[in-house]
């Protein structure tokens, strides 16, 4: 479901386009479909790793971009999904070993204003829901969770064409995340939700297209490697309860999640 404050900046990014109409040369729509290696970090205040997943997730997407004289921008939608090896503790501090159930979708907007023929100075904006699912082993029993939270970035965009009809394009993303919340069931307790504190994140992007046929200009193709690595700080404790009975306190703790991500789109031109 797409929360208000989505739908007012996707409103207010096409309204900006609207205002460039008349020097906009080109609109795409591009489907994708991706796969990632994922790797989710739980850390203590000390810097101690409490749990670490590893896993390959599968992606898919699309984007809706357009471009003009004086920038270029975009709307992106993906979902990713897949399992990671879950490696943790119980609460007894017996090592636990199980496998969690992921489902990381985005939805972003950028703006990229060009700075001559090559170089473009951008921002961007996204929007992170991720369900989590750690399933139940022998010694412990498992819980679901649902992050959301938003970033914003300001980036740097170089694109050059390497043959005549084969072009090569670099991104990089460096922003700040705001604070967010987790939606969390723990085993025997009620529903929490917990805070989530701010953080920081990087992306480099490389890319590269071509037609997809001599006779078709409309339809390309692009594939692309995204790196990425967030790293979100511990929130604040929370209460917990048994019923109306408040009998603890939980926080989650600081979190760093690295992504590698392949990528390969279909974009039409009108």
């Amino acid at each position: 479901m797409l929360h208000p404050h989505i739908c007012v900046g996707a409103l207010a990014l096409l309204t900006s386009w609207n205002a460039l109409g008349q020097t906009c040369a080109e609109a795409n729509i591009s489907p994708q479909l991706g796969t990632e290696t994922s790797r989710w970090e739980e850390l203590s205040r000390s810097g101690k790793r409490l749990v670490l997943e590893t896993g390959h997730l599968h992606s898919k997407g699309l984007t809706f971009s357009v471009r003009c004289n004086v920038a270029d921008g975009s709307l992106a939608w993906s979902d990713s999904r897949g399992t990671r090896t879950y490696l943790g503790a119980t609460n007894t501090g017996q090592a636990a070993t199980s496998f969690s159930d992921i489902a990381h979708q985005k939805i972003s907007g950028s703006v990229h204003f060009h700075a001559d023929a090559n170089w473009s100075l951008g921002g961007r904006w996204v929007h992170n829901t991720i369900h989590r699912s750690i399933q139940s082993n022998s010694q412990a029993e498992g819980y679901p969770e649902h992050f959301q939270f938003n970033d914003v970035s300001l980036g740097v965009r170089y694109k050059q064409a390497l043959s005549q009809h084969l072009k090569g394009q670099v991104d990089y993303w460096q922003g700040r995340i705001l604070p967010g919340q987790s939606n969390v069931t723990l085993p025997n307790f009620a529903p929490t939700r917990l805070q989530l504190g701010s953080g920081r994140s990087r992306e480099i992007g490389i890319s590269i297209g071509n037609k997809l046929g001599e006779n078709d200009p409309a339809w390309t193709w692009s594939a692309a490697i995204h790196i990425r690595q967030d790293r979100i700080e511990e929130g604040s404790p929370q209460a917990l309860y048994k019923g109306s009975r408040l009998v603890a306190s939980a926080v989650q703790p600081a979190i760093g999640l690295r992504t590698s991500q392949f990528i390969a789109k279909l974009n039409y031109a009108f």
